[in-house]
Parts: C-alpha cells; structure tokens; sequence
C-alpha cells in the first residue's frame, strides 16, 4: 500500500533502528556533554509557556527540555524518568494550557497513539490510542500533533491519509478531513501540523511538495502554496510547519536543507535560511537535515536538525543561525 511505502520510507530516511522489546534506556545513550544528555535525533519541537523549548528524540525514545538561554539539556521524560508506557517512535511534541505536554508515539511495534506527560515528573499516560478512546482507530502512521485554541487535538496521521481530532478529556477520535469527509485534494504523505489564529489548520504535505489548509469545521482541503500555486523555490521535502505571530507560515524542508517563509495569502515561497542566506552553521551542512520548526515568544525561529544533533536559533528578519544546543558527534 503506498500509505505503508511512505511510512518505511520516512523510518528509512531517518536511518534509525526502533524497534525494541520492553522498556528500557537506549543502548545508543552518548555520557551528557555540553550541560545535559546529548541528542542522537531531535525531532518535533514545541515551546512552553516559560519560553523554555521541548524537544523529542526518535532514537533515543525521549523527550528533553531545553534551557533557551544556555542551551542546557534536561530530561523530561524516557525509560528511566517518569512512570508509565514507554516511549517507542516519538515523531512530534505540543503543548496543553495547562502545560501538559502530548506526544504522538507511531510505528511498526510501536505505540500508534497520543500520550500525555507530565512536565515535571516526566509520568506517561495514553490519551488516545492503544484501546483507549473511541472511534476511527489511528493506523500505524499519527506523527504530527498540534492543539486547538478550544483544546482539542489534531493530529496527522500518514497512514489513514487523515486528520484526526482527538477530545483530551476522553480520547475519543473523528476524522476531520481525509478520504471521506471534506473536500479538495487527497493527502499523501503529510508530516506537519501548526493552528492559524482564525483556527484553520496548514498542513505540510511532503508526498504533495505542499502547504495545504484545512477548514476545521467541513474539513475542506484547499493548496495554499505548491509548484503551481505561488511564486519561488518549490518545496522538496517539506517536514514541518509553523505559524509566525503575523500569520506568516515558515516551514522546514528536509531536502532543501532549509527553511522557507510562505505568504499564507497568494502562497509566495521565499528561502528565510539556507546555506546560501543568512550566516552561521549551515542547516545540518552535509548529512544534517531540518526537522521539527516553532516560534518563540519573541518571533525568534527554533529548529531541530538531525544528524547534527543541534537546535539552531533562527533570526527572522536575516536568516542568520546560532547554535542554542547540541551534542559532539561520535565521529
């Protein structure tokens, strides 16, 4: 099924073993550097409400804080910190009003449902999935989160081709668009997820080399901006997505090594990034590749790159990168 090819390509294209038996740390776990527990792949990215950033490791089957000012790393949540299922394939992070944090967990063997961690014991408990919640069961492939202003969840999942909304409370699922409910083109291989402040929700679709948006009421799909809608360099494998304070949307793509601004009116792509645009460490240099992306308080950009085990500071007026945190490689 081309739903599955997607899913195996995207494990492929991270290079990374998950499956595991049990619960237990990461046999790959590098000693703490640099003023915490090194990364290995740092993938969704999400900001809390004190500014401090929290990232998810796929490999490491973790989720850490990070220290916006120093760049210190902290444990929030693995095998050894908090109680509760263990983490499998952790693709993304977002964060409730109240703090809580929610992960999507997704794979073969691997959890394929939302859990919900406690900021400051690290406690994991499933919302939705795994036999709890009701309706459309999630498929092997929810990996991006995102939360309504009303509270209520939406998750990507690749394998239904779907967007799913999830109550918090009871965990119960609908689908809010995908292949029998709304409007406009299909899904194909969609990866990223981030609420406009009207409630429309843009969608990162790498299969499309699309932003999508998506009426949260109908579930109508329309392109906001692709290779045939809006101007500029076209999009390669776009990962990740979010929403800057004036309604601009930045996104991460993998394959351009960059991260593009895109005008959420006529769809218009420009390089925010790269190697070529703005100074400092390229995004990943040769075998890294942009991730997970979100905005902080100030407007400032936050982006994780696997294979260079970083999260890069991105300015949004020069595209100039800084490294906040990251881990030596092994080489």
């Amino acid at each position: 099924m081309r739903r599955t090819v997607y899913i195996v390509a995207s494990l492929l294209l991270l290079s990374m073993a998950f499956i595991v038996c049990g619960c237990r740390a990461p046999a790959g776990d590098r000693t703490p550097v640099n003023g915490g527990p090194a990364f290995e792949a740092p993938l969704g990215i999400a900001v809390e409400a004190d500014g401090n950033l929290v990232v998810v490791d796929i490999d490491l089957k973790r989720v850490l804080r990070v220290n916006p000012v120093n760049g210190t790393r902290s444990i929030v949540s693995d095998a050894g910190r908090g109680s509760g299922p263990c983490f499998e394939t952790v693709w993304d992070i977002a964060v409730e009003d109240d703090g809580s944090l929610m992960v999507v967990d997704s794979g073969l063997h691997a959890l394929n449902a939302v859990l919900r961690v406690d900021p400051v014991s690290g406690d994991r408990s499933i919302v939705s999935g795994g036999g709890t919640g009701s309706g459309t069961p999630f498929g092997q492939g929810p990996i991006a989160i995102a939360v309504e202003a009303g509270g209520s969840l939406v998750v990507l999942d690749q394998d239904l081709e779907a967007v799913v909304r999830v109550n918090p409370a009871s965990g119960a699922r609908s689908v809010l668009s995908g292949s029998g409910r709304g409007s406009g083109p299909a899904f194909s291989a969609p990866t990223g997820i981030a609420v406009e402040a009207d409630g429309g929700l843009v969608i990162v679709d790498n299969g499309l080399e699309a932003v999508l948006r998506v009426d949260p009421v109908s579930g109508d799909r329309v392109i906001v901006s692709d290779s045939g809608t809006g101007s500029g360099p076209s999009f390669k494998v776009p990962w990740d997505i979010a929403v800057e304070a004036d309604g601009q949307l930045v996104v991460a793509d993998r394959m351009l090594k960059a991260v593009l601004r895109v005008d959420p009116a006529n769809g218009n792509r420009s390089i925010l990034s790269d190697a070529d645009t703005g100074s400092g460490p390229d995004l990943g240099g040769r075998d890294g590749r942009p991730n997970g992306i979100a905005v902080e308080a100030d407007g400032t950009l936050v982006v994780t790159v696997a294979g260079f085990e970083a999260v890069l500071r991105i300015d949004p007026l020069t595209g100039d990168r800084t490294v906040l945190s990251n881990s030596p490689s092994d080489d």
